[in-house]
């Protein structure tokens, strides 16, 4: 079946199975094997008796990469979980529940990595630390589907374009038409924008930047009325040099408000010449 979990991977391992005659269940604990030579402990549980039979497996590993990890999945939670691409390898756990005649069963993955470059369809991030988790069970008692999926990053720390970000909570809703909702910390220094900027006629000299936002909207085809940013982007005791007429703005502060899909200068104060 195409739905087969590590489908075509060589498996090794030397361990014992135990079998309960009075419940008709199957059952290890712990036991050590490699899948195309990548470590795994599992624990599992099978009914092989009873008119509805059911299994659970729990597996786990360390230092594997996010891509042979993806693979061992069913072809459908490979594509999905593509929406996002890492290039360290993470620690990862995952259980696997449901009928073993036929039926979607319940997928719950989690996995921790640290210092990875990110690559989502919006940016790219460098050093990346974060958890995260997968669900194809996002509403309880639902189909077990792509509709029914969801991806989240917590305690997520990065860079982007050399700025320092954090994000309580990154999350992908319903991975047939991904929903985006997460939020956007950075404090930095203006000096640090030049290279993002990338402007002749503007330097950012000194000063500090805050940007505390939140955002959803969908991956793709994203519109001003389906995509919605709130929040405010910061800027204080900077220094601007206008390079054209060597004209310096000091004393820059101001603060930029977004409202989904509206954007306020709520204030916006600096001195040029001498002049407030």
């Amino acid at each position: 079946s195409s739905d087969l979990f590590g489908k075509e991977k060589s498996v090794e391992g030397d361990f014992d199975l135990r079998f309960n005659k009075n419940s008709g269940q199957l059952q290890f604990e712990n036991i050590h094997i490699k899948i195309s030579n990548q470590p795994f402990i599992l624990s599992g549980k099978f009914d092989l008796t009873g008119s509805n039979p059911q299994f659970s497996l729990n597996i786990h590993t360390n230092k594997i990469l996010y891509d042979f990890a993806k693979k061992l999945l069913p072809p459908k939670i490979d594509s999905s979980l593509s929406i996002v691409n890492l290039d360290k390898k993470l620690d990862a756990e995952a259980t696997i529940s449901g009928p073993l005649r036929g039926g979607q069963p319940l997928i719950l993955i989690s996995w921790k990595v640290e210092n990875s470059t990110l690559i989502t369809p919006f940016l790219t991030f460098e050093h990346a630390t974060f958890g995260g988790n997968f669900t194809n069970e996002a509403a309880k008692d639902s189909a077990h589907d792509d509709a029914n999926s969801q991806i989240t990053l917590n305690h997520f720390s990065a860079k982007w374009n050399e700025l320092p970000v954090t994000s309580n909570n990154i999350n992908i809703l319903n991975l047939v038409t991904p929903l985006l909702t997460c939020d956007l910390q950075s404090s930095f220094s203006l000096s640090d924008l030049n290279t993002l900027l990338g402007s002749e006629a503007i330097e950012l000299k000194s000063g500090t930047g805050t940007i505390d936002l939140t955002y959803k909207g969908p991956l793709e085809k994203n519109t001003q009325s389906n995509s919605f940013i709130n929040g405010n982007v910061a800027f204080h005791d900077g220094t601007l040099l206008y390079a054209p007429r060597n004209v310096e703005m000091k004393n820059v502060n101001g603060k930029l408000i977004f409202k989904n899909s509206d954007v306020f200068v709520e204030s916006l104060q600096c001195v040029v010449l001498n002049n407030k």
